[in-house]
């Protein structure tokens, strides 16, 4: 199961949601002309700036064929951005979340910022399908040690959207379960962990001695 599918069969979903509710209201041609022609009447199609979004945390197998859980969230954002320090704090955050004895590593991050035009609704409604993917991007996180003295990396920028489609605007980020860990519980890794620290620096403190010994010899 690719990650980026995944991501898009979510926002396709919830897309399919708002489409059905304008279906609902009965939609047609003719009504999309009098939101162009009153556009003071119909304000929720205006395009507004994005000060919200959705995250959703999505947590899947190591095999990667199974999503094991999907954590929601609505996070309010600022300049209508969110910054990579930001983003990876909420990742960090989020790892243990699924399940507090499991720790997942990132798999990818997705974002989904519909940009649709009010020209653009019906085709949108009746094919939504065809839109995901011009509409979902992949976020690229750079280390820490990659940036420049005084340099910061761009935001991660959410550009104005109808205001009817606002839910739509989200993050995917996507966990995996390493493989050799699937059946560890968390505090067995991390006895684990403490052990093999404290075997390496009791062969480290070992092999100091013998030296020290051995130039003493000499």
């Amino acid at each position: 199961m690719d990650a980026s599918d995944i991501a898009s069969d979510i926002a396709s979903d919830i897309a399919s949601d708002i489409a059905s509710d304008i279906e609902a209201d009965n939609i047609d041609d003719e009504w999309i002309n009098e939101y162009k022609n009153e556009e003071k009447k119909y304000y929720i199609f205006y395009k507004k700036e994005v000060t919200s979004i959705k995250l959703f945390f999505i947590y899947i197998s190591s095999s990667q064929d199974e999503i094991e859980k999907i954590i929601k969230e609505n996070y309010n954002i600022i300049n209508k951005s969110i910054t990579q320090k930001e983003l990876k704090e909420i990742i960090k955050q989020h790892a243990t979340k699924a399940d507090k004895n499991k720790e997942y590593i990132l798999n990818s991050i997705f974002k989904y910022n519909i940009t649709l035009k009010l020209d653009e609704i019906e085709d949108f409604i009746n094919n939504e399908n065809e839109y995901d993917n011009d509409y979902m991007s992949n976020i690229i996180l750079h280390e820490d040690e990659d940036a420049a003295e005084d340099e910061e990396f761009e935001d991660i920028l959410f550009e104005n959207t109808i205001d009817f489609f606002k839910d739509l605007n989200a993050i995917y980020i996507i966990y995996t379960l390493p493989l050799e860990l699937e059946a560890q519980p968390a505090l067995v890794r991390k006895k684990l962990k403490k052990t093999k620290k404290n075997t390496h620096n009791s062969i480290k403190n070992n092999k100091t001695s013998k030296n020290q010994k051995n130039l003493k010899i000499i």
